[in-house]
């Protein structure tokens, strides 16, 4: 079953219900808690009216019995799993702008790093062999030292994300070495200052 629970619902499924299933029925209970009455639940697996029971909202009068199995409520369609999912999502928004941090994506890799230079380059690309000679090639030209860096890729999509820390206090030198590169191989170059 699965309905809201209203006045008009809560406790609608009760013992004559049940004694309306056929024999060896299972009654599953997905909706709300208080839809069905527990305590007739346990009354009708009792007398056999019932073959079994499962529902998402446990009590504990249900603990040990094997005709019953009861599930974790996952509720993603309440205001509360609405509020952390649009928390979670305005978090993960604020990583990947402020760091370049990726938690959960579609098309990329988990990926973060601790900071260890000045600036940061997020750098979206192809997975592909020679990608990253695009932006190193020409920080070296630069003689700019790149400090740390971390890639990870996701092979179904074939791309990559790239975050390499970078040794200088300008933060526009990088942003215009990496604006000038022209190949399909980059995707997508961000810069973004160490938080100080």
């Amino acid at each position: 079953m699965h309905v809201p629970r209203t006045p008009e619902t809560t406790g609608m499924v009760g013992l004559e219900w049940m004694k309306l299933l056929s024999p060896g029925a299972v009654v599953l209970n997905f909706a709300r808690g208080g839809i069905v009455d527990d305590n007739v639940v346990l009354e009708a697996l009792d007398q056999g009216i019932l073959a079994g029971y499962g529902s998402d909202f446990p009590v504990p009068e249900f603990q040990g019995r094997t005709d019953i199995v009861m599930l974790p409520h996952l509720g993603a369609s309440t205001a509360e799993a609405e509020i952390n999912c649009a928390t979670t999502a305005a978090t993960q928004i604020i990583d990947f702008i402020g760091r370049g941090k990726i938690t959960t994506s579609v098309n990329f890799a988990p990926i973060d790093m601790a900071w260890s230079g000045d600036v940061r380059a997020v750098i979206l690309h192809k997975d592909e062999a020679g990608a990253l000679n695009h932006i190193t090639d020409p920080l070296k030209e630069a003689n700019l030292n790149i400090a740390d860096s971390t890639t990870r890729r996701r092979e179904q999509t074939g791309v990559a994300c790239t975050l390499m820390d970078i040794d200088t206090k300008d933060q526009s030198t990088v942003a215009d070495l990496v604006a000038g590169i022209n190949d399909e191989q980059v995707l997508r170059v961000r810069t973004i200052p160490r938080p100080r």
